[in-house]
């Protein structure tokens, strides 16, 4: 953690926001976006129960006890958290609800509980998510939209990949023929002459670029030598600094692939966006809502209200152990490998 940029504060911080989202959970083990609080989303209770064990499961908590001995406080937090989500999976397609949006998000909450603790109760319905975005994705096109089928935007694609690939990392089976196929749909969207990526075809936004590029390193392994990657990054990601507006989609995205691109400039953003997420966070311990963060005047705030805003804030804290930095740079390593061996 301190070695990647992380801090004593930051990690103080974490500590906040995860004790706040565990104090969202309903009592069935979900999470709901329009929860008790005033700046409320759109009622999704995948993608709330999704954005609530995310943050645990990448700060290692898992619904297993800790293995060294200590006390793992929220292991039945999580353990109620995916009872939900397998409780309400539908058992013969795997679908679990809530849309493309929402089921993508609650597969990679499966996929990584799964790679985290090898419990063998979890590979099945952790397979079977994988296996109905193998077959929700369009099949010409490659990509996903709001449902099974439909041709693909970037928004949606991009929680797919992350999904396959957390499957990938947690020795799942993924065919090679799906990646192929989603690598197909970025080339569509990808602007020639700025290396930008469109919401449904060419263009170049910093959000959809910023997923773009994840993408491309998850899918191509493409590190900071890819001349296209610095590109993109030096077109979509470097003038758009943490600060410069209110949009945790954007900066969730963008930092992980700064924080893949490694280098000076991965120590520039980093820096920025750590200080920008804890000035942010809500500090008045008097306050319901001490430790998380307001979604008020972000881009997707109205959408996901402060449950998703906190939690994605919380994982772009988290980027720092969460995923290795080396697994996507131009090493010819045997990367796969690499990240089995971290798990």
């Amino acid at each position: 953690m301190k070695a990647e940029g992380g801090t004593r504060e930051s990690e103080a911080r974490v500590g906040r926001g995860l004790q706040w989202i565990v104090r969202q959970q309903s009592p069935d083990g979900s999470w709901k976006l329009d929860g008790a609080f005033k700046d409320k989303g759109t009622a999704n209770d995948t993608a709330g129960t999704a954005f609530g064990l995310l943050p645990l499961l990448a700060a290692g908590k898992t619904h297993k006890p800790s293995k060294d001995g200590t006390p793992n406080p929220y292991d039945k937090v999580v353990e109620k958290g995916l009872a939900f989500l397998i409780r309400n999976q539908n058992k013969k397609n795997g679908d679990l609800g809530g849309g493309m949006y929402g089921h993508g998000l609650a597969s990679i909450a499966l996929c990584e509980a799964f790679g985290l603790t090898q419990d063998p109760n979890l590979r099945r319905p952790a397979q079977m998510a994988i296996n109905y975005i193998v077959m929700a994705q369009h099949p010409s096109n490659g990509g996903w939209r709001y449902s099974p089928g439909q041709e693909g935007d970037t928004s949606v694609t991009g929680w797919q990949v992350m999904a396959l690939k957390s499957a990938q990392m947690s020795g799942l089976d993924v065919p090679d023929a799906t990646m192929k196929k989603a690598v197909r749909y970025l080339e569509s969207c990808m602007d020639p002459t700025n290396k930008g990526y469109g919401y449904t075809g060419v263009g170049s936004t910093p959000t959809m670029s910023a997923v773009g590029l994840l993408c491309r390193q998850y899918l191509q392994s493409w590190g900071p030598q890819n001349p296209i990657m610095i590109e993109g990054v030096k077109n979509h990601l470097k003038p758009h600094v943490p600060g410069s507006r209110k949009d945790i989609y954007y900066f969730y995205y963008a930092t992980q692939v700064m924080h893949h691109y490694g280098g000076e400039a991965w120590k520039d953003w980093n820096t920025k966006m750590r200080e920008f997420l804890i000035k942010t966070q809500e500090d008045d311990k008097a306050s319901p809502m001490y430790g998380s963060w307001s979604s008020e005047g972000d881009g997707h705030g109205r959408s996901g209200g402060r449950l998703m805003v906190t939690s994605m804030n919380l994982l772009t804290l988290e980027v720092y152990y969460r995923y290795l930095p080396l697994y996507y740079r131009d090493t010819g390593a045997k990367k796969d490998a690499a990240v089995q061996k971290a798990l």
